[in-house]
C-alpha cells in the first residue's frame, strides 16, 4: 500500500487562504451592512424633509378618532404632504410617539415630518370656525389680505379665484341684479371690485371652500341690493355706475349726511359735463394709499383717473357699504359743484371754483402735515 503525504507547509497555506477569504467575506458583509444602514438613515433623513420648502399652500386634513400612524401616513401621502409613508411610520416609531390625536389640522408641504408629527402629538388642531370682518371701503386686494389672515390661504390664491373668468361668469348668471356685462370691460383691474359686501361673516372652513366664501360676499351684496330695486330702475346711471359712484363716496366721506351731499356734488358735475376730479380714483389707478396726490399723479393714464377722463371711472375702486350705495341712488339736491374734505372729517361745500380754491388754500397745510 501507498499513502499520500501532505506537507505541513501546504496545510498552513490552505488554512491561511481559508482565513483570508473568510476575513474578506466578513469585511465585505460588514461594509454592506454599514453601507445599508447609512443608506437607510440617509434616505430616511431626506424623506423626513419638507416636500416643498417654499410652498405657501395650506391643506386642511381631518384625522378621525382611532386612526393609526399607518392610516395617518397614508392620508398625508395622498395629499402630497410627506415624501414617504414608511419614513413617516419609522419616525413615529423611532421617537416612541404613542399618541397622534384626532381632529382637523392645517398642514403645508413646507413642513417637515417632525413638524407635522409634533402638531399631531400635541393636538394643535386648526380652528375651523372663523369670524371674518370686511370693513367698508376696502379694496379687493385688501379683502384678499383679510381672507388670507383668517384662513391661512395665500393672498395670491384669493385674488386668482376672484379674477377667474369662469367663476365670474357663473356668478353673473346667479346674481344678475348686481353683476352686469360692464364688469367684464377689458381695462377693469378686478371684475368683482365693489361687489364684495362689507359685513361680518362666520364660516366653517371644513364645509366651505374658497369659491363658496367669495360667493357669499357677492350673494350678500345681491341680497342687500334687492331692497333698492325700484331705485336702481329709476336711476339715470347703470347698476355698475351706481356701485362705482358709491365706492368713491365711501372713500370721500365719513358721515351719513356727507355721503348724500357728496353724491349730489358728483351728480351736479356729471350733469354739467365736468370731470368729477376725485383724488381717490387716482390713488386707485396708482395702487397707492397715500393721503395726497401730486400734480404729476393727476396726469396718470388710466380709465380710473377722473381728472383726465370725463364722468365716472371704469369701475368701483373699493367695496362700498350700504349707506354709500343708498347715497349713490338718492343724491341730495344742491347747487354745490365742489367739496373739500379736511383731515378731521369735516367736509366743506362750495358753488364756485373761486370759493373752493379759497377753502383749499386755507386748509391744505393740514394734509401736508400728515405726509
Amino acid at each position: 500500500m501507498s499513502s499520500l503525504h501532505v506537507h505541513p507547509e501546504q496545510t498552513n497555506k490552505r488554512k491561511k487562504k481559508v482565513l483570508f477569504f473568510l476575513s474578506l467575506f466578513i469585511v465585505l458583509v460588514l461594509i454592506f451592512v454599514v453601507a445599508g444602514v447609512f443608506t437607510f438613515q440617509s434616505y430616511n433623513t431626506k424623506a423626513l424633509q419638507p416636500v416643498d420648502p417654499k410652498s405657501k399652500q395650506q391643506e386642511l386634513i381631518e384625522i378621525k378618532q382611532g386612526a393609526s400612524a399607518a392610516d395617518i401616513a397614508k392620508i398625508l401621502d395622498e395629499k402630497g404632504l410627506i415624501q414617504d409613508e414608511k419614513a413617516f411610520r419609522y419616525y413615529v416609531k423611532k421617537e416612541d410617539i404613542h399618541s397622534l390625536q384626532a381632529g382637523t389640522y392645517q398642514f403645508s408641504k413646507s413642513m417637515s415630518v417632525q413638524e407635522i408629527v409634533d402638531k399631531l402629538s400635541k393636538g394643535e388642531i386648526f380652528q375651523t370656525n372663523v369670524k371674518v370682518v370686511i370693513p367698508e371701503g376696502k379694496r379687493l386686494v385688501e379683502i384678499a389680505d383679510i381672507l388670507a389672515e383668517k384662513t391661512a390661504i395665500p393672498k395670491e390664491k384669493w385674488i386668482q379665484i376672484m379674477d377667474d373668468p369662469t367663476f365670474i361668469q357663473a356668478l353673473m348668471k346667479k346674481y344678475p341684479n348686481i353683476l352686469t356685462e360692464e364688469i367684464l370691460q377689458k381695462e377693469i383691474k378686478h371684475p368683482l371690485e365693489g361687489y364684495l359686501f362689507p359685513a361680518t361673516y362666520e364660516w366653517d372652513l371644513t364645509k366651505m371652500n374658497e369659491k363658496d366664501m367669495v360667493e357669499e360676499l357677492v350673494r350678500t351684496t345681491s341680497l342687500y341690493m334687492k331692497r333698492y330695486e325700484a331705485q336702481f330702475e329709476q336711476s339715470s346711471l347703470s347698476r355698475h355706475q351706481i356701485f362705482t359712484l358709491a365706492s368713491i363716496i365711501e372713500r370721500e366721506s365719513k358721515t351719513t349726511a356727507d355721503r348724500f351731499k357728496v353724491s349730489g356734488v358728483f351728480y351736479n358735475r356729471i350733469a354739467q359735463n365736468m370731470p368729477i376730479q376725485s383724488d381717490v380714483t387716482v390713488l386707485y389707478a396708482l395702487d397707492d394709499h397715500r393721503v395726497q396726490v401730486t400734480y404729476e399723479d393727476l396726469k396718470t393714464k388710466s380709465p380710473y383717473n377722473t381728472y383726465t377722463n370725463p364722468g365716472l371711472p371704469i369701475g368701483p375702486i373699493d367695496s362700498p357699504g350700504e349707506e354709500s350705495i343708498k347715497a349713490a341712488l338718492l343724491p341730495e339736491k344742491s347747487e354745490y359743484l365742489f367739496f373739500y374734505a379736511r383731515p378731521n372729517g369735516e367736509v366743506l361745500y362750495t358753488k364756485t371754483y373761486e370759493e373752493h380754491d379759497a377753502v383749499y388754500k386755507q386748509y391744505k397745510s393740514e394734509w401736508a402735515e400728515l405726509k
